[in-house]
């Protein structure tokens, strides 16, 4: 006691009642002081640190409690008002929709008997008794045909959280993967580069690996509004964070979102390929978080099913020119071919309907893949078994009448891609109106005939030797549109035909190209026949499949058609025939 006196309180033992204000009398021994110090101290150890405001911060809590509690209450009671609002726009929506139905119903009834003069028409709500999820059958009679009807699917936004307590968000993640590529394959028939031309031919009958590719490509299905559409031709995700006016995706567009993982793409593809419904994957995205992001996702796809599955068919990667050019890279060692799309065919539009697009970088990343794949190709001159990078080479896509661009445009433009990024094909989609449509889109969709013209043009550049300037003279001066009726190759004789009638047995074999009617197929036939004879129309007859095409703009031993090629009639002698549609053709 003395010790602790000293060191604690600087003073002797027995002047501590005094120091410290306690009676003398109340202290006991010195050793019955040290036991009772030692036992306290021996307490004070197993209590542990003591939270000196632990008081203060206990009353604090209790308080917090009860707001919290408050606030709950309020949240739970507005919660239940919600529900009961939307449920109340449920309804009024669901009686407006009907009562809307009825109206175009009537409307529709008495426009099909004036159309045809008689006959009845209708049309039905089917497969739900709800109208907001319910398709529509349109049934028809014209007079004397038999009753015809055809089921369409109403495509409406997900009704609001009801009464079931779901919310959106929820019913989101919740979706499987067959919703799920209900959504993304619908998502991706805008995507028209789906073709498989050109890859390097690989197999796995060496008994390694899974899965083949042939030169003659995948399997494709055919939508309603003519577009080809892959068996396995997906998007990763149909969310974006861009906003382009054209796409049904874009960030403030009304659709069902859904994103796949890459497992799960990977896993699709597999299965799908063991039951025989696909040779191969198209895969694209919307932007997710950043372009690096979803391009780290779209090669990891890619990768796990080349290094992980052993996976030999074909993989055509819809790249992303703001991504790294590194992920790019990666891109094209696993994948067939890679593609970039121009979007538009000008920069005026780009700029003004995809603002946060840059046509320079999109270019950037077509130089760096063309760069690419030619280095790749010395590499493999020198060593046998260098890596491949993009074996069917890079496509790009441009959309069709969303702009003020003309054909005469368009096709320059993909001569342009052609020359510069060495592009294996440059795609044309239609524009198709979208819901909720920005005001400078336009209302109707350009005709499908315009998009058959523009392929018929860039097939005439790449395979029949034609320049660009002479496609767009095919053109109409005024418009500088491509007709429509007629094919821009039989546009392009019937404007020159000075130039015309030609002699196959000594016209060189680049104007014989230029002769309506005749393929290349034909032409090389009749180049490698007329050098061991004189070919006269019988001949040319066997040689191509139709010569009543070819017959005003050729001259044989036997046919010199100088009045027929001259006449001033002869554009509906060669036009194709009109044909009268069905009113519910397939």
């Amino acid at each position: 006691m003395g010790r602790l006196s000293g060191e604690r309180f600087e003073c002797p033992a027995p002047v501590l009642p005094e120091r410290l204000g306690f009676a003398g009398t109340d202290v006991g021994t010195p050793a019955a002081e040290s036991t009772a110090h030692e036992r306290l101290t021996a307490d004070r150890e197993r209590i542990g640190p003591v939270n000196l405001v632990a008081e203060r911060e206990l009353a604090e809590l209790e308080a917090s409690g009860k707001s919290n509690a408050a606030e709950r209450d309020e949240l739970v009671e507005a919660v239940h008002r919600l529900r009961g609002s939307i449920g109340t726009l449920n309804r009024e929506g669901r009686q407006r929709l009907t009562a809307a139905f009825e109206a175009v119903d009537g409307h529709f009834r008495r426009l099909f008997t004036t159309l045809f003069d008689g006959g009845a028409a209708h049309l039905a709500l089917v497969d739900s008794d709800d109208p907001l999820e319910a398709g529509l059958e349109i049934m028809a009679q014209p007079p004397g045909k038999r009753l015809q009807s055809l089921t369409l699917k109403i495509v409406l936004p997900p009704p609001l959280a009801g009464d079931d307590g779901g919310t959106y968000i929820e019913r989101m993640a919740q979706l499987d993967t067959r919703q799920k590529l209900e959504i993304l394959a619908d998502a991706a028939k805008y995507d028209a580069s789906c073709a498989s031309s050109g890859t390097a031919k690989r197999n796995s009958r060496d008994g390694k690996g899974l899965g083949s590719t042939e030169g003659m490509g995948i399997c494709h299905a055919y939508a309603p509004d003519g577009r080809c559409i892959s068996l396995l031709k997906i998007l990763l995700t149909n969310s974006c964070i861009f906003d382009c006016h054209y796409c049904i995706n874009r960030k403030s567009s009304n659709v069902r979102r859904a994103r796949f993982t890459a497992k799960e793409v990977v896993d699709l593809t597999i299965a799908f390929y063991k039951r025989n419904y696909i040779e191969g994957l198209f895969l694209s995205s919307g932007i997710i978080k950043s372009s690096n992001y979803t391009m780290e996702q779209m090669v990891e796809v890619a990768r796990s099913l080349r290094e992980d599955h052993h996976f030999r068919g074909y993989i055509h990667l819809k790249t992303i020119p703001d991504a790294d050019p590194e992920l790019v890279h990666q891109a094209g060692l696993y994948a067939d071919r890679v593609s970039i799309n121009v979007e538009l065919p000008t920069v005026s539009g780009l700029k003004r309907l995809a603002p946060e697009k840059d046509g320079t970088r999109i270019e950037g990343a077509m130089r760096d893949v063309k760069g690419a794949i030619a280095d790749n190709g010395d590499a493999r001159k020198k060593y046998k078994f260098a890596p491949r990078f993009a074996p069917a080479g890079q496509s790009t896509q441009m959309i069709v009448g969303a702009d003020a661009a003309t054909d005469g445009e368009i096709v320059a433009r993909a001569s342009t891609l052609y020359d510069h990024f060495g592009l294996r094909r440059v795609y044309y989609s239609a524009f198709s109106p979208i819901p909720d449509a920005s005001t400078v889109l336009p209302l109707q969709r350009p005709p499908l005939m315009r998009e058959h013209r523009l392929y018929q043009s860039d097939w005439l550049m790449r395979f029949y030797d034609y320049s660009p300037a002479e496609v767009v003279a095919a053109a109409d001066d005024a418009t500088g549109m491509l007709p429509l009726d007629i094919d821009p190759k039989l546009a392009w004789a019937l404007k020159f035909r000075d130039r015309f009638p030609v002699d196959v047995n000594r016209t060189p074999r680049e104007m014989l190209l230029r002769v309506p009617g005749l393929g290349v197929k034909a032409v090389d036939r009749i180049v490698a026949t007329r050098r061991w004879r004189r070919l006269r129309l019988d001949d040319v007859a066997r040689l191509t499949v139709s010569v009543a095409k070819v017959r005003p703009f050729i001259v044989t031993d036997d046919w010199r058609p100088v009045l027929l090629s001259d006449r001033a009639d002869l554009t509906p002698l060669v036009a194709p025939k009109k044909q009268q549609l069905e009113l519910f053709a397939a």
